[in-house]
């Protein structure tokens, strides 16, 4: 059963398919793994407009190229989990199951979801983009982990990599997909979303709290949801081997 799996892996904001190394490393012995590059991170197409339309087209037009044969799961992390939401509900017999890895139906506060960032803190983070780009990127990165977590060598080689590479990705791309965090409102799409679901989150996250995971699982029927206890934004990362198993064991509903 497991050979029929596509596995397809969509990254978050401000990084590209190298954060799942670790994970098609390992699982690739079972699973057919893919990840794909987002509009303007590492990919040759760049984000236009400001909305999450261009990285679903793009999700859109690689997944209806996955052997048909072969169930589809889709695995996607913070802006890449909103994504692949977005994509599911649009498109629902493209995946047999979702997993979402610090993902929110909204990154800023709205009514529905008190959970999310505050619009000025997202205002204040795009105009320090605009003036200073891999100063504000190479902060970023280091949120994404916990102050235990960034002592360890997983979180240490993401930051190196990201604050060497950074600078290939295409600004106003990155800016964009910034902007589609801050339109995204994904609320009534749950309702199209009828599948298994797994839901991963860090109780230490600081980016996305681990609340609006708690409210996601909540609002998805037959939910799954993972608390990964002291992770921050991304613990496929820090918690690998944990989070690889809690994923198999889910994979063999589907």
């Amino acid at each position: 059963m497991q050979a029929l799996i596509n596995l397809l892996f969509i990254h978050g904001w401000a990084t590209d398919s190298f954060v799942w190394e670790g994970q098609i490393a390992e699982l690739s012995k079972y699973f057919s793994c893919q990840a794909l590059d987002l509009p303007g991170h590492g990919s040759n197409k760049t984000w236009n407009g400001t909305t999450l339309r261009p990285a679903i087209n793009h999700v859109l037009d690689y997944a209806r190229n996955l052997d048909p044969k072969n169930s589809t799961v889709g695995i996607g992390w913070s802006l890449g989990g909103q994504v692949l939401l977005d994509t599911a509900a649009l498109m629902p017999e493209l995946f047999k199951g979702l997993v979402l890895v610090g993902t929110t139906t909204s990154f800023i506060k709205r009514d529905h979801c008190a959970y999310g960032q505050r619009p000025g803190v997202v205002r204040r983070m795009k105009k320090d983009l605009q003036q200073s780009f891999i100063p504000s990127l190479n902060r970023f990165y280091q949120l994404n982990f916990t102050d235990t977590e960034l002592k360890t060598e997983e979180a240490r080689r993401f930051v190196a990599h990201y604050a060497s590479v950074s600078a290939n990705f295409h600004k106003e791309s990155v800016i964009a997909g910034l902007d589609a965090l801050v339109d995204a409102n994904l609320e009534t799409q749950l309702q199209n979303i009828d599948m298994p679901t797994l839901i991963i989150h860090g109780t230490g996250d600081n980016i996305i709290s681990f609340e609006a995971g708690k409210a996601l699982a909540n609002s998805i029927p037959g939910a799954r949801l993972e608390l990964i206890d002291g992770s921050g934004h991304a613990p496929f990362l820090t918690k690998r081997k944990l989070c690889n198993t809690i994923l198999r064991d889910f994979l063999k509903q589907i």
